[in-house]
């Protein structure tokens, strides 16, 4: 994708400026910039959640001066390199495709504005770093707990495609991303005039084949079943003559990495090679956000789901090898409690686990102990210290007080700045800090690492630090001082 950003960002520059002048009518919305030239964008705040998704009825899909009147007239935006925020009004266009003819169940729609006024900065890609709008035409209107859609068909999809298929959670996200547009997930969905069918719409000789493999195979070509086994079919088999060539797409597809911008790739790659839609070359790219932005964060971990407040930042910390899942790495325990041998080495692992020289000074952390190490390279460090009664606590549930103390005294160990402070007494339980913690918990606080609990009310000190709670708080680190 790097490697086109210049010519896309052009595209896409051409594209708002057409648009805007249209609907703006060429009016200055704002003043000039500091040198009488337009502002330059150089970040975005984002999306309320509440704005970030529209999901319309597909039985009575709205217009688009309809839907266009659900959306927000401004975007909170970076002007000229400045930390403040700025509104600025814009529009949306639909991207890629007609709205009003396309029969996709899917939309993006993304932020047009005056290009008189503001020009985006040439390290920000409109359509991949500008907030956008997801439009879901879907007969289902609320947000299930644990599929994006509610819809029971895809997380069938979703586990025949990795149990069955074998591909990671990051390339079925992508694949899953493309189905939905295609069909919502629908075997029996069909489209454009009744020539296309089931849940990927294949057309005509597709169709036909995928009918006569079924039947031959023992399968109904009309069942949700039917249509994955040959899904998996054209996934193995390599046909000079058929265009999409399968085992190619699979073969690289089993490369991508676990990740979001392994779904976002996915995501681009299916649409393009498979799906192949005519105008391919900028859908790719909304079905890769849609990947990277919805599915990944619902597919990441079973028990972490893209609605939950903590979501993002499990993906974030994953996705940087900071925490990992249980077992098969299927869960993430989001409400379980954090112990301090593994928070030791959450912080060994992001310093990639340096050697230690030092003996193991504590009792009860045993010799072969898989966090041995991590605890004493906390220990020899400074960042950590063991107990008056000279034992760690390895497995005690480490509290927020003491995570504070620990990357506070890390945060100075990198030579990161840690004169920002900020005083604490107004929350109800401040007093309830331990000495020790006093000078960590004004750094927290001061740096919006560790915020309140309860209506920001309480700090809740000695309260125990759920892996939810620590992916927050790391993310939060992380991108404030070591943007890993």
């Amino acid at each position: 994708m790097k490697k086109n950003k210049k010519i896309k960002n052009a595209l896409c520059l051409l594209l708002s400026a057409v648009m805007c002048l249209s609907l703006f009518g060429g009016t200055v919305f704002a003043e000039e910039g500091a040198e009488g030239g337009t502002h330059i964008i150089t970040g975005f705040a984002g999306l309320n959640d509440s704005e970030k998704q529209i999901r319309p009825s597909a039985g009575t899909k709205p217009s688009l001066e309809e839907l266009l009147a659900q959306m927000p007239e401004t975007l909170d935006v970076y002007l000229d390199g400045s930390t403040e925020l700025t509104s600025i009004p814009v529009t949306w266009f639909c991207v890629g495709e007609d709205y009003e003819t396309s029969d996709g169940y899917y939309f993006q729609f993304s932020p047009q504005w005056d290009e008189n006024t503001y020009t985006l900065s040439e390290d920000l890609e409109l359509l991949t770093d500008a907030p956008y709008i997801g439009v879901f035409l879907s007969s289902e209107s609320d947000i299930s707990l644990y599929s994006v859609t509610d819809i029971p068909n895809e997380t069938a999809i979703f586990e025949f495609l990795v149990k069955e298929i074998g591909f990671n959670n990051a390339v079925a996200s992508g694949i899953l991303a493309n189905i939905y547009y295609e069909s919502t997930f629908d075997h029996l969905a069909t489209g454009d005039n009744d020539t296309s069918h089931g849940i990927c719409q294949w057309h005509a000789a597709r169709w036909d084949a995928l009918t006569g493999w079924c039947q031959e195979k023992g399968y109904d070509p009309n069942t949700l079943d039917g249509q994955l086994h040959y899904l998996q079919f054209e996934l193995s088999n390599n046909d000079p003559e058929y265009l999409y060539n399968g085992k190619r797409i699979s073969d690289y597809l089993r490369t991508l990495p676990n990740t979001a911008d392994g779904a976002y790739e996915a995501g681009r790659y299916w649409c393009y090679y498979y799906e192949v839609p005519a105008n391919r070359e900028t859908v790719s790219v909304t079905r890769g956000n849609l990947a990277r932005n919805t599915y990944w964060p619902e597919y990441v971990y079973s028990d972490v789901h893209f609605t939950d407040w903590f979501s993002s930042d499990v993906v974030y910390v994953h996705d940087n090898q900071l925490m990992t899942g249980y077992g098969d790495g299927s869960t993430f325990g989001p409400y379980d409690y954090l112990a301090r041998a593994q928070f030791a080495l959450i912080l060994h692992r992001i310093e990639n686990e340096p050697a230690v020289s030092t003996a193991n000074p504590f009792p009860d952390v045993a010799e072969n102990a898989w966090y041995r190490n991590a605890v004493v390279w906390v220990n020899e460090t400074g960042i950590a210290t063991g107990y008056s009664n000279g034992n760690f606590g390895p497995a005690d549930s480490i509290t927020r007080e003491q995570m504070a103390v620990m990357m506070y005294h890390y945060a100075q160990l990198k030579g990161y700045d840690t004169s920002v402070t900020s005083d604490f007494s107004q929350y109800q339980d401040a007093s309830s800090v331990s000495d020790f913690a006093i000078d960590a918990m004004e750094w927290a606080v001061g740096n919006g690492i560790i915020t309140g609990k309860y209506n920001e009310t309480m700090l809740d000190p000695q309260g125990r630090t759920t892996r939810a709670e620590c992916a927050t708080i790391l993310t939060r680190f992380m991108e404030q001082f070591a943007d890993v």
